[in-house]
């Protein structure tokens, strides 16, 4: 790696160490742990162990460490008899966490190997035509508010498949006729890539 400037190279690296530090997960294992919680609605040590080819010893050592980052998030890992683990968290507070840990370190907009992308027919075709949907609305495809947005919508085509939802909006939301249309046709798009229709909760 050859460094041209320093000081903006120390500033790059100083950003990546504030990032690791506030999600707390320096261990490969648990950030897979934590990706199948968010992706089942219980899932066992069995399961877990046949899904990262680990043992169950390690499971139970990783697992106490999982709780505690989690909770710092206000999700709250529970274990049912028969069931296996599961997830106590309102949907919000769990989307949000979802896009900061399996998103942030990215450092492209294209999320090939993302478990979010699994369910979805032609990943590649997809994220092209959002894009090209995006870029209609004057969204430009590297500015930082369109990669939120598209790591939003990757994230409520996960939840949905998964049947996770937004529950009825504390207050009325007035939404314009170009946000409405925008939505409308990224709707389109989820229903042709990921075959899920998405409720009004939902788009708005």
């Amino acid at each position: 790696l050859e460094v041209s400037d320093k000081d903006r190279f120390n500033i790059f690296m100083k950003k990546q160490s504030k990032i690791s530090a506030d999600l707390s997960i320096g261990n490969d294992t648990e950030l897979r742990i934590i990706e199948l919680l968010l992706s089942n609605h219980y899932i066992t040590q069995d399961e877990i162990s046949q899904r990262l080819y680990i043992s169950r010893g390690t499971i139970n050592k990783h697992i106490k460490n999982v709780k505690s980052i989690l909770e710092k998030e206000k999700i709250f890992l529970s274990n049912r008899p028969h069931y296996g683990y599961y997830l106590i968290a309102g949907e919000v507070e769990i989307r949000n966490y979802m896009v900061r840990v399996f998103f942030e370190s990215q450092g492209s907009m294209e999320y090939y190997d993302s478990i979010f992308i699994n369910d979805c027919r032609d990943y590649h075709k997809f994220y092209h035509e959002l894009i090209h949907i995006l870029q209609k609305f004057d969204y430009q495809e590297r500015d930082p508010k369109t990669q939120n947005l598209v790591k939003y919508i990757l994230v409520i085509a996960n939840r949905n498949l998964n049947n996770y939802f937004i529950e009825e909006l504390e207050r009325k939301i007035h939404v314009s006729g170009t946000s409405l249309e925008l939505a409308n046709e990224v709707h389109s798009l989820i229903l042709e890539y990921f075959n899920i229709s998405i409720a009004d909760n939902e788009l708005i």
